[in-house]
């Protein structure tokens, strides 16, 4: 028996519906993930596009991409790479899955794994591909910051291995110059004399890279006492030989209460000092102020020295990294670690030639 007419309509009604329902689903699925999704014609042009592609890409609508070549969204230095990959894969002989670069619609280039798909008729004849692509730039970012955390952990590690083990020799030559100068104190000649003095002045300073080694590699502990930005900056300059060919102006007022190691944060103030002052060989000024600013004091630093390449800069604060000829890299990165622990952080602004500003940034007292 033949289905009737109105049979026949109830089916293809079922059909149709069905098919908007899948349609539906499909475009469901394809919109709800925040990775980039398009589907690509035979000639290179994106036919569709989802709406994690128009945010990866900062485009505002699909009518800006649907229709334009897909390596659009491909920095250019990849693009020949990249069309020769997938002109490889639709041959069947290639890989499917990528890394490379993208661009966003403002030639922004970021890092990113692309998966691609091929659509192919009943013949087998590619007809066009779908390509997935997952922004790969918060990854790199972690995968170098365990990198460098698993750097530095093994910076503390020999750090404190070679602190102690030239802790003792230099003791034992320290203890053996001194007797030495007790024996022969009143008949050394003039060049002994200064040949001791450069002695005890290599031995000083090979001291204080033994104590920055150990400081660097031990786990930073307070002992807070209440204290004021200006008690620090007081207690810093006094500590400091300041040279007659630098000017000190000191506007830090006794106004704001800190709860702070006083001794480490004392030490912070004098490498910020100090450093001014290397920066200044031929004089100059150094401006220490405050400003009050969301419950945090701000201490800046000014100097008018010869400020800081951009190179130093982008090496400022890693260990073992340092532009002076009697340092090992270590000072403001304990300073950094001293201020974040306090709750605070630590900046500089600087151009080369024109000077520099260290600021340092911590939390008031409160109550």
């Amino acid at each position: 028996m033949e289905p009737s007419t109105e049979q026949l309509d109830e089916v293809v009604k079922e059909k149709a519906e069905r098919l908007r329902v899948t349609e539906e689903l499909l475009r469901a699925l394809r919109d709800a993930t925040p990775n980039g999704a398009i589907l690509v014609d035979m000639k290179g042009n994106i036919a569709h596009c989802n709406r994690g592609t128009l945010k990866v890409h900062h485009y505002s609508s699909t009518s800006e991409l649907i229709g334009k070549p897909s390596l659009i969204l491909v920095a250019p230095k990849d693009r020949e790479t990249v069309a020769a990959a997938i002109r490889s894969a639709a041959a069947g002989t290639g890989r499917r899955r990528w890394r490379y670069n993208l661009v966003t619609k403002d030639g922004v280039e970021f890092p990113a794994e692309v998966y691609t798909e091929f659509v192919r008729d009943p013949a087998g004849n590619p007809i066009g591909f779908v390509a997935l692509s997952r922004d790969l730039t918060a990854q790199y970012q972690y995968e170098d910051q365990l990198k460098r955390f698993e750097r530095m952990a093994a910076i503390g590690e020999t750090a404190a291995i070679v602190g102690h083990d030239l802790r003792n020799p230099l003791q034992g030559i320290a203890g053996a110059l001194y007797v030495l100068k007790q024996k022969r104190a009143s008949t050394a000649d003039a060049e002994t004399r200064v040949m001791v003095g450069l002695i005890e002045g290599a031995l000083d300073h090979a001291d204080r890279i033994v104590k920055e080694l150990l400081e660097y590699s031990r786990e930073v502990h307070l002992d807070l006492a209440e204290t004021t930005s200006g008690a620090l900056t007081e207690a810093a300059l006094i500590e400091m030989r300041i040279p007659e060919n630098v000017k000190v102006k000191n506007l830090v007022r006794d106004t704001m209460a800190l709860q702070v190691d006083v001794a480490k944060m004392r030490r912070v103030f004098i490498n910020l000092i100090s450093n001014a002052i290397d920066a200044m060989p031929d004089g100059g000024g150094l401006t220490i102020a405050e400003t009050l600013s969301e419950g945090f004091i701000e201490i800046k630093f000014t100097d008018t020295g010869q400020g800081i390449s951009e190179k130093a800069m982008q090496n400022l604060w890693k260990p073992l990294k340092t532009t002076k000829p009697q340092g090992i890299g270590l000072g403001l990165v304990i300073c950094k670690g001293i201020v974040e622990a306090h709750g605070g952080s630590i900046r500089l602004e600087s151009t080369s030639g024109t000077g520099s500003t260290f600021t340092v940034r911590l939390p008031v007292k409160k109550g």
